[in-house]
This record gives structure tokens, C-alpha cells and sequence, in this order.
């Protein structure tokens, strides 16, 4: 299992095919997700944040429109942060001096143990408990 970070979807909702290289390879991964060539899994915190940006970026009624069709993405399980994934998370964050969404989205990839952290974000490289794999570099 892998565990996508929210750039990775950011990208297939904002970006023309031709605009960024990530913009290619995020739509063909979330295709092989859907196609159920590749099991993966993201934080229910990833909503948020997809949400939060097409809102500002595009609008409100196409965020509600993105919310929806995240919430409803085939194949991709979606992992509550509960007292436990919190506990990780700070412990990263004490750790790392991390961001408390990163920690978050990091504790969730740890717990359920995905063999990937596919992220554009560099922020995530000095963790030693995750390997962060970004779009360019990940093949199954």
C-alpha cells in the first residue's frame, strides 16, 4: 500500500496536462488506483486541504464539487487520525520540528505502514520512518 499526500491530487484538480511534468503523473497514478492496479490509502485530513485550496484557488461551489468526488475516489482507503496517529504525530513533530498536518499525514502512512510516501514536499525527507517518494521517481 502507498499513501498519497494531498499534492498528489492537487495536481490532476489544478494543473493543464502540460504544465507540469507532476501534473502527468498524478492523473496516471490516481488512474492506476482506480484501474485497482495499486492499493493506497491518505488521511481524511487530505479532504481538508484539497477543499481548502481549489476553494481558494478556484471557488467555493467547484471545492464542494472536488469534495465530493474525493470522498467518493474508488479504490483508496482513508484513514482517521485517532489518538493513536496523534500520539505518532507528535512524537514527529517533537522529533522533526515538522508541521502538525505533515505530522499527520506522516503518523497515518507509519501506522498502516505504506511502503511509500508519494509527496511533491520535501518536508518530509528527514524523516527516518517514512520514505517519501516524489511523483517523478515513483513506479510500482
Amino acid at each position: 500500500m502507498i499513501y498519497l499526500d494531498s499534492n498528489v491530487f492537487l495536481y490532476a484538480i489544478l494543473y493543464e496536462e502540460n504544465s507540469f511534468p507532476q501534473v502527468h503523473q498524478s492523473k496516471q497514478l490516481l488512474s492506476d488506483i482506480i484501474r485497482h492496479n495499486i492499493q493506497a490509502c491518505t488521511s481524511i485530513l487530505t479532504w481538508d486541504e484539497i477543499v481548502f485550496v481549489v476553494r481558494k484557488k478556484i471557488g467555493i461551489d467547484e471545492s464542494i464539487r472536488t469534495g465530493e468526488k474525493f470522498l467518493s475516489f474508488p479504490n483508496m482507503r482513508f484513514i482517521e487520525p485517532d489518538h493513536e496517529i496523534l500520539t505518532i504525530a507528535q512524537d514527529f513533530i517533537t522529533s522533526y520540528k515538522i508541521r502538525p498536518r505533515d505530522a499527520i499525514h506522516a503518523a497515518s502512512a507509519y501506522h498502516y505502514g505504506a511502503k511509500a510516501f508519494v509527496s511533491d514536499d520535501s518536508d518530509f525527507d528527514c524523516m527516518k520512518e517514512i520514505q517519501r517518494v516524489s511523483l517523478q521517481d515513483y513506479s510500482q
